[in-house]
């Protein structure tokens, strides 16, 4: 997807799409570049990884975030 991204809604539908349809918290965070969309906790109950999208782009890109596989910054799928 190559079109700019102007709600959180619009976000969780993109990460939705990549992950086959599995929902999406219905509440994420945001800043200048990007919207956190988590996954909804009744569906996937042990999450390694975040979401985000990039506003300009509409881009998602997972970022690990697990005790054994840490968030860093080469730490990307």
């Amino acid at each position: 997807m190559t079109n700019k991204v102007t709600s959180y809604h619009q976000a969780r539908q993109i990460v939705e799409q990549v992950n086959g349809g599995i929902p999406t918290a219905e509440e994420g965070h945001e800043d200048a570049e990007y919207y956190h969309v988590p996954m909804d906790s009744d569906f996937v109950m042990l999450d390694d990884c975040d979401w985000y999208v990039n506003k300009k782009t509409g881009k998602a890109e997972r970022f690990y975030s697990s005790p054994v596989m840490p968030d860093v910054l080469g730490n990307r799928r």
